[in-house]
């Protein structure tokens, strides 16, 4: 904006000079070709589109328990699959085959689509589950995959059989080699969004996978804490229009709200999109109100292929469905109607066996509140999990403290400006919201983000005491019984900010018998003790409960327990406790974390059974939102 406001400037100096000359009129001219290029269009140079590198891809083979599955059934199947991807993409990716992975404990006990529907890593590589068991006399595949660099999870697909052993390993890389997406990044944004895709200057034709018409989903990459954050763009695709040589497409964006244009904005480092798995055939929709999740009846839609073709006329039935019997080829825009008006429109990829589920609200101007409220949700979340991340730096901090003061020294002078980054954006993107809801004429409470970001602030403030403490300390370093004497202190502190009084007790009483004559060491000590005593049997049930059982608990547990920490908490109060409720706040953050992605997660399959979750999930947060509001006016961290 500076930049344009310059050259608006230098061309209202020019034009009061008088008239032109020939050489000066051709410079302005050139300013002004300039200026309408620089608006026109906006390029995103922040992602490298990695058009030289290949793509990894991991291949997960989880091989049942069964008599039938030698060891060198397991050694020939690994070193199979891996030679015929090898031979299928050649020099287009790296194929790695591996029989461990750290999501297995999930996918035992959540099952394969649960626990790669929730996995949010981000990294270089696209993974593909493989397990593989036999049934019946029968082999059996099921197979689901990740893609690591968009943080997105293909679609979930149908089981293989194979008769025989001899036909498993082709089995799979065969689906793997059908699945495979290619990603792209956009690099700009114009009438027209330019997406480069990953090892297209590699010699491989990728024509084979993408051609007009296809449509990729899109993922907005942003930094958080130093790393990379991945969330895909809900109701927005990039469509294909054309393939130009050396993997550059040029795509049209369809999106369902305003605020999700393919903009640079804090925290956001770019856009990258990954290839959906569409084919031509019916659409279906199914429609649910936003708030109560039940499916909306009679509801007028109007379904057409973007650029021409008639539009095709539904209405949904008793379960919120819309089916069209016309086949549609990769993706349609779907209109909701109320009379005449629209109340939201959004594209719809056409996915096999795919039912796309949209919650929606009929009430004039709704809509248009709906994109800002996703974002409050993502912005509130972000916030949480800064929280969360923070307890878990304290604790990796004092860890550090055993090996050097140096070593915490440089782990703190890291952390703090990336904490302090994030606390900027969760500031900047809370006043812009505020504005946005204000434009609108409605009003939003931010209390809830805002009491987290006061508990990020607090932790800056005591991480920049920190270094300063421990550098001086390091500075002034004499005998090393005295550095020593500095790790033990500053140990104690941080302690107590991961809510580990007894712990920092028995510090502090090792730093009294090292230095007796220190008399603010057991003036610390004597505060801490009679802050950390426990008054009566209910004031220790309290303290165990919130210590040892809280943090274990799921969200079947949470809502059994959850009257229970009402009444610890009161007998902390009662108590006069003002320790035992931090300990509260920070498994409540991680909590919260979680109970936000099961959400998300709920919302995008319709059934009654995850209806009643997210109902249930609904009634949780409420409840943990005001036992945390609770804790928190209690210690102190709420302005009053």
């Amino acid at each position: 904006m500076r930049r344009l406001c310059r050259i608006d400037g230098f061309l209202r100096t020019m034009r009061s000079r008088g008239p032109e000359t020939p050489s000066r009129a051709f410079r302005i001219g050139v300013l002004v070709l300039l200026f309408w290029v620089f608006v026109a269009s906006r390029t995103l140079a922040a992602l490298d589109p990695e058009t030289k590198k290949p793509y990894r891809i991991q291949v997960v083979l989880r091989v049942a328990p069964n008599r039938v599955f030698t060891p060198l059934f397991h050694d020939q199947l690994q070193r199979e699959v891996g030679n015929r991807l090898r031979l299928a993409f050649g020099a287009l990716a790296k194929i790695e085959v591996a029989r461990e992975h750290p999501l297995f404990s999930a996918i035992d006990t959540k099952g394969l689509d649960h626990a790669v529907e929730t996995w949010d890593a981000v990294s270089g590589r696209a993974t593909h589950f493989v397990l593989v068991d036999y049934v019946a006399g029968t082999y059996q595949i099921r197979t689901r995959s990740y893609d690591g660099m968009t943080g997105l999870p293909g679609p979930a697909t149908l089981p293989l059989r194979s008769p025989d052993r001899t036909g498993v390993a082709g089995a799979i890389a065969q689906r793997i080699e059908s699945s495979f997406s290619p990603v792209g990044t956009v690099t700009e944004v114009d009438k027209m969004v330019t997406l480069k895709l990953k090892g297209a200057d590699l010699g491989v034709p990728l024509d084979r996978w993408v051609k007009p018409g296809h449509v990729f989903a899109v993922s907005r990459i942003t930094q958080a804490n130093g790393k990379q954050r991945a969330t895909r763009v809900d109701w927005a695709l990039l469509e294909v229009r054309s393939v130009a040589d050396a993997g550059v497409l040029h795509c049209k964006y369809w999106q369902r709200y305003q605020e999700d244009a393919l903009t640079e904005t804090a925290g956001t480092l770019g856009y990258r999109a990954l290839l959906l798995p569409t084919s031509p055939g019916r659409v279906k929709v199914q429609l649910l109100d936003e708030t109560t999740l039940q499916p909306l009846d009679g509801v007028r839609l109007r379904v057409r292929i973007p650029g021409g073709g008639k539009p095709v006329e539904l209405l949904t039935n008793r379960d919120g469905l819309a089916i069209t019997r016309e086949h549609f080829p990769h993706f349609a825009l779907v209109r909701v109607l109320s009379g005449d008006a629209v109340r939201a429109q959004f594209p719809v990829e056409r996915i096999a066996g795919r039912t796309v589920v949209a919650r929606v609200k009929l009430k004039e101007d709704r809509e248009s509140l709906a994109a800002l409220e996703v974002r409050h949700s993502a912005w509130l979340r972000r916030a949480y999990e800064n929280v969360r991340i923070s307890f878990e730096r304290t604790a990796e901090l004092s860890a550090l403290l055993n090996q050097s003061l140096q070593a915490a020294l440089d782990a703190a002078k890291k952390r703090l400006p990336l904490l302090e980054e994030e606390i900027t954006y969760l500031t900047r993107e809370a006043d812009q919201l505020t504005r946005h809801f204000r434009d609108k004429k409605r009003t939003l409470d931010l209390r809830e983000g805002e009491q987290q970001i006061a508990e990020l602030r607090a932790q800056a403030k005591a991480l920049g005491e920190f270094i300063g403490r421990v550098d001086l300390a390091l500075k002034d370093a004499g005998p090393e019984k005295s550095v020593g004497l500095v790790q033990l202190s500053e140990r104690a502190r941080l302690l107590q900010a991961e809510a580990d009084f007894a712990g920092a007790i028995r510090v502090f009483e090792q730093l009294r018998q090292i230095r007796p004559e220190q008399k603010e060491i057991q003036d610390r000590l004597d505060r801490l003790k009679k802050a950390w005593q426990t008054h009566g049997k209910e004031h220790e049930a309290a303290r165990q409960f919130f210590y040892d059982v809280w943090p274990s608990l799921d969200v079947p547990g949470l809502r059994a327990k959850l009257e229970d920490a009402r009444k610890h908490l009161a007998t902390c109060k009662a108590a006069g406790d003002r320790l035992t409720p931090i300990k509260l706040l920070g498994v409540n953050a991680r909590h919260t974390v979680n109970l936000k992605k099961q959400l998300d997660q709920l919302k995008r399959t319709d059934n009654e059974d995850n209806r009643n979750k997210a109902k249930a999930i609904l009634q949780i947060s409420a409840g943990l939102l005001r036992l945390h509001q609770d804790a928190a006016a209690w210690i102190g961290a709420t302005k009053k």
